[in-house]
């Protein structure tokens, strides 16, 4: 039996990166604040990552989405002259273990189908309509726990408001009264995770605060690590386009929020830096092995 479904992960996952022009640009997938976008909502309406504000407008940042490609407006935020700028792509398929909904908030608790044909592991929610947090859930901090997108907060305070303590199942995920997640008519969307052999994986790991850092094994290499802290340490991002340090000469070094890491073929490392005593993590693939 093969290792993993997914022969060739770039299909449905790449990053990309790019200098701005100042003006209209095309970008073609090969081989200012974080934003995202994605075509359930339409390319032209976006949500900071950073913030808690709602949905906005840009009619000059990304202006039109295609199977290989993206094109850019001339904003600023996402094609400053000569600045330089990564974009994350995901495709939305149950096989590659991921899948966007969508719904009205009404306030109640209640359960919310999803596509994936199994449990997802991370749920990220923001209620697009109005001023709110960003919620994470994440399967190695149980279902009555959470954290903010937006925020270094740590997990937070046990609470039925968000997730009715309620683990995902292979068809629905649920949802508490709280406005992030469930404000009445508000329109709520939900990016939803789910691990993939040889893809992606999302886990937790425990730090040991020294030079020779922990060891995760992911079973490919990873070409996108998000971590946070389970105290109140920063998001950080890693990813195989942006220069990092690695034995293999293909990934020269990375470098981000002052801490350092190897991507290897199946495997990250934190190298220096001080680390949180736990950790979770979310990976995604899309180099050969």
């Amino acid at each position: 039996m093969a290792y993993t479904t997914i022969d060739n992960p770039e299909l449905y996952f790449q990053v990309k990166t790019w200098t701005g022009t100042g003006s209209s640009n095309a970008l073609t997938l090969d081989g200012s604040e974080g934003v995202v976008v994605d075509t359930v909502r339409g390319v032209t309406k976006v949500i900071e990552t950073s913030t808690t504000d709602a949905e906005a407008t840009w009619t000059n940042g990304i202006t039109a989405i295609s199977t290989d490609s993206f094109a850019l407006g001339d904003s600023g935020a996402n094609n400053d002259n000569t600045e330089t700028f990564v974009a994350w792509c995901w495709k939305e398929t149950a096989t590659a273990g991921f899948d966007i909904t969508t719904w009205t908030g009404n306030a109640t608790n209640r359960t919310i189908s999803h596509n994936l044909s199994v449990a997802p592991r991370v749920l990220i929610i923001k209620n697009t309509s109005t001023t709110n947090n960003w919620f994470v859930y994440h399967e190695s901090m149980g279902n009555n726990s959470y954290m903010h997108l937006e925020t270094t907060n740590g997990g937070l305070s046990p609470s039925t408001n968000q997730f009715q303590a309620t683990s995902p199942t292979s068809s629905v995920f649920s949802i508490g009264t709280a406005d992030g997640v469930n404000k009445n008519t508000s329109t709520i969307i939900c990016y939803t995770f789910a691990p993939v052999q040889g893809f992606s994986k999302f886990d937790s790991y425990t730090g040991n605060g020294e030079t020779d850092g922990t060891f995760v094994y992911t079973g490919f290499r990873p070409a996108w690590v998000m971590i946070k802290g389970t105290n109140t340490n920063g998001w950080l991002v890693i990813d195989n386009k942006r220069t990092a340090y690695n034995s293999d000469s293909k990934f020269p070094k990375i470098f981000f929020c002052c801490i350092k890491y190897i991507i290897s073929k199946r495997s990250f490392k934190k190298l220096t830096g001080s680390i949180p005593s736990s950790m979770i993590c979310l990976s995604c693939s899309n180099d050969f092995f």
